[in-house]
């Protein structure tokens, strides 16, 4: 290929000035969407060969014709004129530059919607020139159409399966709180002495029951926390008080088990700003936690520390968490690699952490290790400092939504 001399550039340009005409009408009619020209009168001058397909008319049909009682609806018309007539007094126009969303009409009378895009082309001897592209975008709207109406379809699938998720937890909560009284009174001896040979069956049964007593609160607290039906009760409270009553009921499941549940250490009194009901659930999840996925034996203890700041911490000996899992723990619904392996909603700590932060509080994994147990931690703020998105934070609505 011979090297290019300015002389060839020259006559290149000077080829395609010689034929201006056909050169801008070949780039209009290659250009992927429809090429409509026009002047300030609103005549139209330029007619691509794709505005003949998207509205219909042959450039022969448009040229010399308004725009306006070609392509623009007959309720915009109107609106058209007076821009064009505001653009020749002010020389301004609001949709110039802009890409814009209207209705447009075809040669057969139908509308469809189009994108389009319209700026000053030229002025050439006082008279302003202007260039659209236009666009058909009946498929995308179409497209768009249907996808909202998944959205939807969806978004109503879900609230019917939600609805019949709390209803038939509502209902499961009196069935399972009769047999549960009625067993406990067979244990206790209050309707008799038991048989020997009953009595640990009974006890099994009377496991199984509360297990699903807590799958059915854990539900209806989850599905509460979602729809924002659940809100903190803040006061302020001493959370030793609230740590020693979550202690001694996970000491009666633990002797269940063969395990054991011991408070550490505490500091005394410690008061904060929480929900104590919410603190509550939060402790018997974490405790249940140690002591369901602990295996027989497992030893849990239980800290209370106020430096830095009001904590409580459970520690267990258990079998510890996986390095690859442990990001995940707090997931909605995640029990780990054998979901089938022990029993549980996996909505214990996915929903304990959300009551925690409802409080301004916090709630993490502060270690974990193979063969050698975990450490959770709940933290509060301390008494008389206002946490994120408390009482007194703007737009704060605190109300109690319990059964």
């Amino acid at each position: 290929m011979s090297e290019a001399r300015e002389g060839d550039v020259v006559n290149i340009s000077e080829d395609l000035l010689g034929s201006s005409a056909e050169f801008l009408r070949t780039v209009v009619d290659s250009a992927l969407a429809a090429v409509v020209v026009m002047n300030d009168q609103g005549i139209v001058t330029g007619w691509g060969r794709r505005a003949e397909e998207t509205f219909g008319f042959s450039r022969h049909e448009a040229l010399g014709r308004r725009l306006v009682e070609l392509i623009v609806p007959l309720q915009h018309r109107d609106a058209h004129n007076a821009g064009v007539a505001r653009y020749r007094e002010t020389g301004k126009g609001p949709v110039l530059g802009q890409v814009i969303e209207l209705s447009a009409l075809h040669a057969d009378g139908r509308e469809f919607p189009a994108e389009l895009a319209i700026s000053q082309a030229a002025v050439v001897r006082g008279r302003t020139t202007f260039i659209a592209f236009v666009r058909d975008i009946t498929e995308r709207k179409e497209a768009e159409r249907r996808q909202d109406e998944l959205y939807s379809y969806a978004a109503e699938a879900v609230k019917t399966l939600r609805d019949f998720a709390s209803l038939a937890v509502h209902e499961l909560r009196t069935p399972l709180s009769v047999a549960n009284g009625y067993l406990s009174m067979l244990l206790d001896g209050s309707m008799g002495p038991p048989s020997e040979a009953w009595t640990k069956p009974m006890g099994i049964v009377h496991e199984r029951l509360q297990e699903a007593g807590r799958l059915v609160n854990d539900l209806l607290a989850t599905s509460r926390v979602e729809e924002g039906a659940l809100q903190p009760n803040l006061t302020q409270v001493d959370v030793e008080v609230i740590v020693r009553a979550a202690v001694e009921r996970a000491e009666t499941r633990a002797r269940v088990v063969g395990s054991t549940v011991i408070l550490r250490k505490t500091t005394g009194r410690c008061r904060v700003q929480a929900d104590p009901d919410l603190c509550a659930k939060i402790l018997d999840n974490l405790l249940n936690n140690s002591l369901v996925h602990g295996g027989r034996w497992v030893k849990v203890e239980v800290e209370l520390t106020t430096d830095p700041a009001p904590a409580v911490s459970v520690t267990d000996n258990g079998p510890g968490i996986a390095p690859e899992v442990r990001d995940r723990i707090f997931e909605r619904f995640f029990r780990g690699d054998e979901p089938s392996a022990q029993p549980g909603s996996g909505l214990g700590l996915y929903l304990s952490r959300q009551l925690a932060e409802m409080q301004g509080g916090t709630l993490d994994l502060e270690w974990s290790q193979l063969g050698g147990g975990s450490r959770f931690t709940l933290r509060f703020p301390r008494a008389g400092q206002d946490p994120p998105g408390s009482a007194s934070g703007p737009g704060r609505r605190v109300r109690r939504s319990r059964e």
